[in-house]
């Protein structure tokens, strides 16, 4: 078994103490949401729950495993804490691996919620909390229907390929064996092919660092792959925010043919966004460029962010006479280096665009 399929890290309970009171009192419910289904007893200071889901796509399952309550251990949050509620801590079976996890009770309001990554933004297991119980009927559906698509996706996971799709449309693939390799493949980067790629775990989460285009100032590509939920995210940022692309991993291959034609059609894409986007800036530069005076001035020292806008292209400004004789700061950005996303060469003038070319990647 691989390394990344181990326990979830950094959610063991460790040294729980005792069993304690939860603050919700003595009882059993009903857990339900999120495409799950469960149950949660509390009486004579002794905790036990099983929970079982698998989600509509079959993309992750989860459960406590096997059709049994399982014993559990709870740590009330401090008093002063904003709203002081209770961790559960259980057995945990999902996609990733086996091992523990927790769920937080909140006695002000009917919820279990059991995070799935190290960030609320990375994903969650809402339960709400109704007395009540399962029939024998309920749990062992649950709990069978869940224990085979868990095995069935923790086979997927130990084969170590996937498909990476946003929406239904192929993006990328990753690659996780004695190494990891990516590629990836859309209007907004590439690499060059399947590339090698770095990667460490956080948490539950597997981080995979590459070599990717378009590179401005030498940085490379993210990914924040999460087996517990099937997704992949491309972080804005050093943390997750709900504005990162999401992406879903799909395990299976990826044929020579099926990437090419992906490949072919993140190019056309891209080129057309850097047309729209990098035409409308060309022309814009040539306007501010000019000064009252009547002379060209260098995006340096212009204000605004010309400098990060342009990273990318190499860009001259030179005065013209434009239509009517009129003098013009003429504006032509060259690709510097040429990669995907930047690869047109563009001049333009106050009015719009005089002329643009697409630069090979060859």
């Amino acid at each position: 078994m691989l390394l990344w399929l181990l326990p979830l890290a950094g959610l063991a309970c460790g040294g729980c103490s005792p069993p304690a009171d939860p603050g919700i009192g003595q009882g059993s419910w009903r857990l339900e949401g999120d495409a799950t289904l469960g149950q949660l007893v509390v009486e004579e200071g002794r905790c036990t729950i099983g929970f079982w889901g698998v989600t509509p796509d079959g993309r992750a399952a989860w459960g406590t495993g096997g059709p049994e309550l399982r014993p559990c251990e709870v740590e009330p949050e401090l008093p002063d804490a904003d709203a002081p509620g209770a961790w559960i801590y259980f057995p945990f079976r999902t996609g990733a691996g086996d091992g523990a996890a927790a769920g937080r009770l909140d006695p002000g309001a009917p919820t279990l919620t059991v995070p799935l990554g190290n960030h609320a933004s990375e994903g969650a297991i809402t339960l709400t909390r109704t007395p009540g119980e399962l029939s024998d009927a309920e749990r062992l559906a649950a709990a069978s229907a869940a224990e085979e698509a868990v095995l069935d996706l923790q086979a997927g996971w130990a084969r170590g390929e996937a498909a990476l799709l946003h929406g239904d449309r192929l993006v990328g693939e990753i690659y996780l064996g004695d190494r990891a390799s990516v590629a990836v493949y859309d209007e907004y980067w590439m690499t060059d092919g399947v590339v090698d790629a770095t990667w460490r775990q956080d948490g539950a989460v597997i981080l995979l660092q590459f070599p990717v285009m378009p590179a401005l100032r030498g940085e490379e590509g993210l990914l924040r792959v999460s087996p517990a939920t099937g997704e992949a995210r491309v972080p804005l940022g050093a943390a997750p925010t709900p504005d990162d692309r999401r992406l879903r991993v799909v395990l299976r291959g990826v044929d020579a043919a099926e990437a090419s034609a992906a490949m072919s059609t993140a190019r056309e894409a891209s080129i057309a966004r850097e047309q729209s986007i990098a035409g409308a800036m060309a022309a814009q530069l040539s306007a501010e460029a000019m000064s009252e005076a009547g002379a060209c001035r260098s995006p340096e020292v212009l204000p605004g962010d010309w400098p990060v806008w342009l990273a990318g292209y190499e860009v001259r400004i030179t005065e013209v006479r434009g239509e009517g004789g009129a003098p013009v700061c003429e504006v032509v950005m060259e690709p510097d280096p040429i990669q995907h996303g930047r690869r047109m060469s563009i001049r333009a003038h106050p009015d719009g665009v005089i002329e643009q070319v697409v630069r090979s990647l060859e």
